[in-house]
């Protein structure tokens, strides 16, 4: 275990730290048990909470295609997709919605 093999000699260094980042649909339950595996070892391990909180919402919506073949990517940039990136199922295009 990590803490049991570089914590153990530094007491005053906080060689472990974990953090976990809350968003608003984040299950409370989840961070204590987290916490409780996080402390099991040594209680002494650092472990802090950054709490995310949307103060805005995006106004951009789009549609989104995935093309696997070249003629379908064709067919989506005919229609005004715009090309976003290439994944393992195939090229991802979106299109704003209006």
């Amino acid at each position: 275990m990590v803490a049991e093999e570089f914590y153990g000699e530094r007491r005053d260094l906080h060689a472990l730290t974990a953090i976990t980042l809350l968003v608003p649909i984040f299950d409370f339950l989840e961070v204590e048990c987290t916490a409780k595996f996080i402390v099991e070892p040594d209680p002494d391990i650092s472990y802090r909470l950054l709490i995310f909180h949307l103060n805005f919402t995006m106004s951009d919506e789009f549609t989104v295609r995935v093309a696997k073949t070249l003629d379908e990517a064709c067919k989506l940039v005919e229609v005004g997709f715009d090309y976003v990136t290439v994944m393992e199922s195939g090229k991802i295009f979106r299109m704003q919605k209006k």
